[in-house]
């Protein structure tokens, strides 16, 4: 009798053993830790460094953040690759959607149960032509983004789920693209800053337009249905810009703001035209561009008190160079607009989140990024 209770005592061992990874994973994947379900299945991230969690730390890329003072504030007070002193934009949302953190696509642990979350591709230095950004070295360009998760993720999260459910989880899922700024400031601007490379601006938009409704179109073909597309910040207002074409502190680059203008007027009408092309595609714009302005014109509105001095860097506003290994940044980067030449404060971000995130037009057109959240479909 002894001996057939500790076999079956070994069996109920044996058996849970096998249980317990599961329970873990199928925890991991569908309650955050206040044990909440949440609000959508996950999260999947495309773009550049206004997104990237630290992708081009496993590169051989100039593009890289993954050292101090980057992080000084964020959950773990060190650098992950993020270009600021906390959490990005999408951080926040994906905390407002019950989520953890989305991990980047090439660090060795996004795999298996943790796809389940959303995965993050963004890549510092990429933007929306494959041709952007080349001179950082190694970066993952937007097109290779969308083929990393229609050739890797999506095929796993496939086996994990069965076609089924795999297919309603992809429908239900909040996919994000940010990306586009490389594309004039480290593209079309960057050496000659006012001579046409062979191509007019106008021209240079069309094709940018046109390029990020083929991409939108290869999600869609891939059974995605819910994408927030933000469109450009005020380009001119970033210290490195400022800094470049020699102006003084509080003034911004009138041109590329211009440019920044119009070419979210054309993403704008573009997405209009593919949401009424395909009805069941909902596409929302992301205006980054008012909430940045209405702070550097009301700066003691929102509690900042420099608007165009970057909080760490080299140079004039800081503005001249990336901040480099363990230099010292200011001591209250809550009061900065921008933690270094290009990128802002994690404060900063968290206020573009909300004004994005909780309000409809004209900060997200045609309805909140909440709405599609809790868009039916």
């Amino acid at each position: 009798m002894t001996r057939a209770i500790s076999k079956q005592l070994m069996q109920w061992v044996v058996w849970l053993g096998a249980l317990v990874p599961i329970i873990a994973g199928f925890s991991s994947a569908t309650l955050t830790t206040a044990g909440k379900a949440p609000l959508v299945p996950a999260l999947f991230i495309f773009g550049d460094s206004l997104a990237d969690p630290g992708n081009n730390n496993h590169l051989i890329s100039l593009a890289k953040s993954n050292h101090p003072p980057y992080g000084r504030q964020f959950d773990t007070h060190m650098a992950t690759g993020r270009f600021t002193n906390g959490r990005t934009a999408v951080d926040f949302l994906a905390e407002e959607l019950g989520l953890p953190l989305v991990p980047p696509f090439l660090d060795s642990s996004t795999k298996g149960q943790k796809l389940l979350q959303g995965v993050n591709y963004a890549s510092a230095g990429s933007g929306i032509l494959n041709s952007t950004g080349m001179f950082f070295g190694e970066i993952i360009t937007t097109w290779k983004q969308l083929e990393y998760f229609r050739d890797s993720t999506q095929p796993e999260i496939y086996k994990l789920l069965g076609k089924k459910a795999g297919e309603d989880f992809f429908r239900k899922s909040i996919f994000y693209l940010i990306s586009g700024s490389n594309d004039f400031v480290n593209g079309y601007y960057f050496l000659i800053p006012t001579t046409p490379h062979g191509i007019s601006i106008q021209d240079l938009m069309q094709l940018l337009i046109s390029t990020v409704s083929s991409q939108l179109k290869v999600l869609y073909d891939l059974g995605v249905r819910k994408v927030g597309v933000a469109g450009l910040a005020p380009l001119g207002c970033c210290p490195s810009q400022i800094t470049k074409y020699n102006l003084t502190a509080g003034n911004c680059v009138e041109f590329l703001n211009d440019v920044s203008e119009k070419y979210n007027d054309a993403l704008k009408n573009m997405l209009l035209q593919l949401r009424e092309e395909l009805e069941d595609f909902h596409l929302v714009y992301s205006n980054l561009y008012d909430p940045l302005m209405e702070a550097i014109n009301n700066p003691a509105m929102y509690g900042f008190n420099f608007t165009h001095a970057a909080c760490c860097g080299v140079g004039k506003l800081n503005g001249k160079f990336i901040c480099i290994p363990y230099s010292r940044p200011c001591d209250d980067p809550q009061h900065h607009i921008f933690f270094d030449y290009y990128h802002p404060t994690s404060r900063m971000y968290d206020l573009i989140f909300r004004k994005v995130y909780f309000n409809g037009p004209p900060f997200s057109i045609p309805y909140s990024g909440q709405f599609l959240v809790n868009l039916t479909i």
